[in-house]
């Protein structure tokens, strides 16, 4: 609490300039900036995962130095995931604040429980995004990987994801030929049809 009311003192006392006020705001901060940092880190891993994710649920195949591949992350994601950000960040230090100069006590219990339930929020995002590039479960997936190893392990995931992706083929394959017998008898009918009409013709 003393390091905070040092910190107003010298920015009460300071020049108000931006660049001071911003470097007091930093300083004030100084105490979460590890909180912050380390959420900045979970939502940086999440969005990584949840990309690769994306890429493997679709069956697209993602190539770095094309631009096809990263038409598919758009703007709006892309915007999404800033405001997202920008959210827990302004979270955490309102936390901080009701923590130091509302109930002003150093255990920062409204900080914690703020950037824990952030934790446990983006970290559950992994495991989802994890548990579909891995085509199952992830704890099954763990097991298996101190089972079998991570060869056979990654084997496996692959091939229960083939399988899936040979399975969605067939299913495609198997709605084009209901389509082509539906067409087909569409086709048939109005063939009678057009029968019947010169036979009404003739009489």
């Amino acid at each position: 609490m003393k390091f905070i009311m040092h910190k107003l003192t010298a920015l009460a006392t300071s020049t108000f300039t931006l660049s001071g006020l911003l470097a007091s705001l930093i300083a004030l901060l100084a105490p979460i900036n590890t909180v912050l940092y380390s959420v900045l880190f979970l939502v940086f891993i999440d969005n990584i995962i949840g990309i690769i994710a994306y890429f493997y649920d679709n069956h697209i195949r993602f190539r770095f130095w094309s631009w096809r591949s990263w038409a598919h992350i758009s703007s709006e994601k892309i915007g999404n995931t800033l405001v997202k950000t920008l959210v827990y960040m302004l979270l955490i230090i309102s936390g901080f604040v009701i923590d130091m100069f509302l109930i002003q006590t150093d255990i920062m219990l409204f900080t914690k429980a703020f950037s824990g339930a952030i934790a446990l929020r983006e970290i559950k995002s992994v495991v989802e995004n994890v548990e579909t590039i891995a085509g199952g479960g992830l704890i099954s997936f763990i097991q298996s990987f101190f089972k079998n190893g991570w060869k056979i392990t990654v084997e496996d995931a692959f091939s229960k994801k083939l399988e899936t992706k040979s399975n969605f083929i067939k299913e495609r394959d198997d709605i084009q030929a209901e389509l082509t017998d539906k067409e087909k008898i569409i086709e048939e009918l109005n063939i009678e049809i057009d029968n019947l009409k010169q036979d009404n013709e003739k009489n």
